[in-house]
């Protein structure tokens, strides 16, 4: 796929396929048709925890933001998918102190009633997905440790039977992991990765998403297994970024040059 940015929604919706594709749903599944009502189908929606920060102006909580978001309105739009959130730790750090800098502007009254909403999914608030199939954290350092902050555990699946797709999804023990993460400039110092995260090449049971070919290149350099590294681009609003009409165009020029509002 192309590794441009792309509105949210498509973003999301290769997540979404991203994290299907690794857990090994068949592409004739139901859970493939993410943006129809299931219709009385007895299997469960994906539920996705995000692990972020919400409010901050930091590049990684506004990528972390706009995707539980653009899940959540999924969600509430046709039920084929579920979102529960984690708040990450405070960020500080002797350059800034990121926890005095929080800010409910950075969107709308209605989506930033919308994130307040989400769940959280310490509180395991869906019965039949006691446990998220899969969560994302989206922090800064890395989290790469496959501990899962705030998550509920779940009972063992008895029986010796290979699961059902349908089943092992009800009975998830331990979610699938991925983490989020840019490398610029093909190395990486270790404080990239948070204190409890393994060495780049002892990945076990993380997978890397990364927003393009040569963030992925780096993180190869860095000795991540190019197995477990997932592309997908970051995203935009169009409702806020959109090529400019020809009107508009003009009285940017205008504001530029300083003419007369009246040439406009």
């Amino acid at each position: 796929m192309s590794h441009r940015m792309a509105p949210w929604v498509v973003v999301a919706l290769a997540v979404l396929t991203t994290i299907s594709v690794v857990a090994g749903i068949p592409q004739n599944h139901p859970a493939h048709h993410y943006d129809a009502r299931r219709d009385g189908s007895h299997v469960p929606p994906l539920h996705i925890s995000i692990e972020t920060w919400r409010w901050l102006p930091h590049s990684y909580a506004i990528i972390g933001m706009n995707l539980a978001l653009t899940l959540r309105k999924m969600q509430l739009r046709s039920g084929a998918v579920r979102v529960s959130f984690v708040d990450a730790a405070p960020l500080h750090n002797s350059a800034i102190d990121w926890r005095e800098k929080k800010d409910k502007g950075l969107f709308s009254p209605a989506d930033t009633r919308l994130l307040e909403d989400i769940p959280l999914t310490a509180n395991a608030p869906y019965a039949d997905s006691s446990v998220p199939d899969a969560v994302l954290k989206v922090t800064y350092p890395f989290n790469t440790s496959s501990g899962v902050s705030s998550a509920p555990a779940a009972p063992l699946a008895t029986g010796h039977a290979r699961p059902s797709y349908e089943s092992s999804l009800r009975r998830r023990v331990a979610p699938l992991l991925f983490t989020y993460g840019t490398v610029e400039k093909k190395f990486c110092p270790s404080d990239m990765l948070t204190h409890d995260s393994p060495g780049w090449d002892e990945l076990v049971g993380v997978r890397m998403l990364t927003p393009s070919a040569w963030s992925a290149a780096g993180l190869v350099a860095c000795g991540v297994d190019p197995s477990r590294i997932d592309v997908v681009p970051n995203g935009f609003d169009p409702s806020v970024f959109y090529p400019p009409s020809t009107a508009e165009r003009r009285r940017a020029c205008v504001r530029a040059c300083g003419c007369l509002p009246n040439l406009s």
